[in-house]
């Protein structure tokens, strides 16, 4: 496989030699400032077109190698070394790639003399080679040896005020977590040419490590007035204001670091949440939809164009973002939030049954909780399903231990009604009753229950609630005719069916038609109102 690749390399390679333009007179510090501003396409397409069209000349090739190894292609890397030996085994870039090249097999007897002679190769008063070394090391990641930090030392000894030595000690030091070295380092760097970018971002990268963020913020700044058009110091300013939680500067500077750097999957998903943290989120989602144009498949797009429309109260647009990313995400990535956002956004736009599985999925995750339970009791009450409806409800009375709100064990009464539990319902309108003394159809419902149970009207149980809900249903007898017509069909029935009893031996026809009299002023046309008078005259 790796043969394959580097196959494809050479051959491309071949291809861009047929490239004009390029030659071995434009500097490859061009190349270099394109990687050291992040623009890192940039950057590969010029050096491998550099290379192309420079085949022999060792120092274009090094620096195409040191590129790749910068960028963790050690393949790549040693491709271009090679060519460089080939192309000239005596030049100091060869010698110091044929270093580099033992240093990555850990031969020290092979490296120690290819970077002495690289060394005796320079020329007087530069400090080339040592500098092209000690930044391999830092490459390699190989910062806990001290060899890096003798061929520096050394290297002062030629040319002690150049800024980059000063910048590759710091580097090091830093990446061992030893800050005052790191800083006393890329001071020397920065006060030597105040112009040196990264002895002032080195500055401001330990001051942030060590939570001085006044000291980081304004190493940063002078890091930008030494170059503002170096991409470096904006993507620092931006960590740095993103996790002092000022968004607003913090999406200002990623923006500014782009335009200076390059569009790329990685910083554009960052974009997306810095953009999401300061409520900007129609511009994240089409920060979202720029990048799914070209990557459909980036889940963690998808799932923060989701977190997005949620917060737009956009929840069809939620529900279809989260509907695809849990299609593709393994569930065990997937977090309480997401169920949450998810179950809610189904909800909301209407898909109510659909949300069920992940508001029990929500539950699951969260045991402390117990709302869930009280929501899908909603739910399936909304669908007519009661068995659910009264399972659900009962778990979130269990869970929270304070009881249902009116409006759950209003449903739940009800619920106990249409399945024919009626003691229970109505006990439960009896708690809602006792809570809400002033909800007419918590009467209405009670009393439909009361009613079947006492179907004979032996006891009357039903009497009081149909009387308390009349009471209150007077107060909107539009909205209650139907229940109302119905209260006083029970009461003038229930007069009749005790015309027996001696409570009512004498006064059960002018109770009952008082009720029958009402039906007929609200309702002309009632033909068992009209039939029973008729009857009972």
């Amino acid at each position: 496989m790796k043969t394959q690749k580097i196959n494809r390399l050479i051959n491309s390679l071949l291809l861009l030699l047929f490239f004009a333009g390029i030659t071995y007179a434009q500097d490859v510090q061009k190349g270099v400032r394109l990687y050291e501003t992040d623009q890192f396409n940039k950057a590969r397409t010029y050096f491998l077109e550099l290379a192309a069209a420079n085949p022999s000349k060792p120092e274009v090739l090094y620096y195409t190698g040191e590129f790749f190894l910068k960028m963790g292609n050690k393949d790549s890397a040693k491709i271009f070394f090679n060519s460089a030996i080939k192309a000239d085994d005596e030049n100091m870039y060869s010698l110091v790639a044929a270093g580099v090249l033992a240093l990555m097999d850990n031969d020290k007897e092979k490296y120690d003399d290819f970077f002495k002679d690289a060394v005796k190769a320079n020329p007087k008063k530069t400090i080339l080679a040592q500098l092209r070394i000690a930044d391999a090391y830092l490459a390699l990641g190989l910062v806990q040896s001290e060899e890096p930090i003798d061929i520096l030392l050394k290297a002062k000894e030629v040319d002690r005020k150049n800024p980059r030595l000063y910048d590759i000690i710091g580097n090091i030091y830093f990446a061992r977590n030893d800050g005052s070295k790191a800083i006393e380092n890329y001071r020397m760097a920065k006060d030597f040419d105040r112009t040196y970018v990264m002895g002032h971002v080195g500055m401001g990268r330990v001051y942030n490590r060590t939570r001085n963020f006044g000291a980081a913020e304004s190493s940063f700044n002078d890091a930008v007035l030494a170059d503002s058009t170096h991409a470096v110091p904006y993507k620092e300013l931006s960590e740095l204001n993103y996790g002092l939680k000022k968004y607003d500067k913090a999406v200002s500077n990623l923006k500014t670091y782009i335009s200076l750097s390059e569009e790329t999957l990685a910083i554009n998903t960052l974009l997306v949440k810095y953009l999401y943290q300061n409520k900007s989120y129609n511009e994240a989602i089409d920060v979202c939809d720029k990048i799914l144009a070209k990557q459909p498949e980036s889940l963690e797009i998808v799932q923060l164009k989701g977190y997005a429309f949620y917060k737009l109260d956009d929840y069809k647009g939620a529900a279809a973002a989260f509907g695809q990313y849990f299609a593709g995400v393994d569930e065990k990535k997937l977090s309480k939030i997401d169920y949450e956002y998810f179950a809610n956004s189904l909800y909301r736009a209407g898909n109510e049954m659909q949300s069920v599985q992940y508001y029990l999925k929500l539950q699951e995750l969260d045991t402390a909780s117990f709302e869930n339970y009280g929501t899908i009791g909603d739910i399936y009450f909304k669908s007519n399903k009661w068995a659910e409806t009264i399972q659900y409800y009962k778990l979130k009375e269990a869970k929270s231990g304070k009881g249902l709100s009116t409006k759950e064990n209003y449903n739940l009464a009800f619920a106990y009604y249409r399945s024919g539990e009626l003691v229970l319902a109505d006990t439960t309108f009896g708690l809602v009753i006792e809570k809400n003394p002033e909800l007419a159809l918590a009467y209405f419902w009670r009393a439909r229950a009361a009613s079947q149970i006492d179907s004979t009207l032996d006891s009357g149980l039903a009497k009081p609630h149909y009387e308390k809900f009349a009471e209150l249903a007077l107060a909107q007898p539009d909205k209650y005719k139907t229940q109302i017509i119905e209260a006083y069909t029970y009461l003038g029935a229930y007069y009749i069916a005790k015309k027996d009893t001696p409570e009512f031996k004498k006064t059960w026809k002018d109770l009952s038609k008082a009720y029958w009299y009402k039906i007929q002023a609200i309702d002309p046309g009632n033909k068992q109102a009209e039939e029973v008078l008729k009857n009972i005259k």
